[in-house]
């Protein structure tokens, strides 16, 4: 009773400094402000991209001080929610100088710096886990069909979901190159290469708390990136479409069991990219 107790007590503890976080980010926000022109300065993801990594480091920093075998160091902890705000700083930075300085080469720049930024978290997880771990290797063996499997069933959510998103983009060499090569590879990389292996202890402990922290492990960063493409920040305000984060959510799913079936991070970043392409040739094609 003392465990469960405490367990509340933290619990809204964590509510309590999660929505001062969002109130403090929102406070920020509404002051970055350019001429009017252009509306905010910051992209209307990063706001409440800040306030998905406050809320997971409270909750993991929280489960650690009640649980302490259920996840790893508070080194990993910190080196998780770190991958995310890196994450999303150089692709705010991206974004930055695409609307100011929009030209072919600006799209690409923001998933470079991620890129970029990503390795040096590659090279210090490294020195807490090993290759296999973080998905840098090559797919098991008679493990391609899962990823043909999920393929086709993301490719017909996307060509149903573009049925109903009355935008037409049109299609350049450029754009086709961007999005089957790099488009979702940052992601995959954070969201299904770091953080899972970050978030994974290592030690033999019970089968409980294994079972426990791989759920951990593999739910969490589902959910966040599911929630930063669902939630954004407009004319001041927080905006949450239940619909985006459902269609991302199973998404997500779907590039999850490809790493874990296959073993390799490579899998689901051409799955990723492949998906991402379908969905612009769909909108092209309106």
């Amino acid at each position: 009773m003392t465990a469960i107790a405490g367990a509340v007590a933290i619990l809204l503890l964590c509510l309590l400094k999660t929505a001062f976080c969002m109130a403090a980010l929102r406070w920020a926000a509404t002051l970055l402000v350019d001429d009017g022109s252009k509306g905010h300065l910051v992209p209307p993801f990063v706001v409440p991209s800040l306030c998905i990594a406050a809320m997971m480091l409270v909750f993991l920093l929280a489960l650690k001080t009640t649980f302490k075998s259920i996840l790893p160091g508070y080194g990993n902890i910190l080196l998780a929610v770190g991958v995310l705000l890196v994450e999303c700083a150089c692709l705010a930075a991206g974004m930055i100088l695409d609307r100011h300085y929009g030209n072919p080469a600006t799209p690409w720049i923001g998933k470079m710096l991620a890129l970029a930024g990503l390795g040096f978290f590659v090279k210090a997880a490294l020195n807490r886990s090993s290759r296999v771990d973080i998905g840098l290797c090559a797919p098991r063996s008679n493990s391609w069909w899962p990823t043909l499997v999920v393929f086709a069933v993301l490719l017909m959510m996307d060509l149903g979901a573009t049925h109903f998103i009355p935008i037409h983009q049109e299609l350049s060499l450029n754009k086709v190159l961007f999005m089957a090569l790099v488009s979702g590879s940052d992601e995959e990389v954070v969201f299904r290469g770091l953080m899972p292996s970050l978030l994974s202890t290592q030690d033999k402990s019970p089968e409980k708390t294994r079972k426990a922290n791989a759920l951990l492990a593999f739910s969490i960063p589902t959910m966040a990136f599911a929630l930063m493409h669902a939630w954004r920040f407009h004319g001041e305000h927080f905006v949450f479409s239940w619909g985006t984060f459902a269609y991302i959510a199973v998404g997500a799913c779907g590039f999850m069991y490809v790493r874990l079936r296959t073993g390799s991070l490579l899998s689901s970043l051409v799955l990723h990219n492949l998906t991402n392409l379908a969905t612009a040739i769909a909108l092209s094609a309106k």
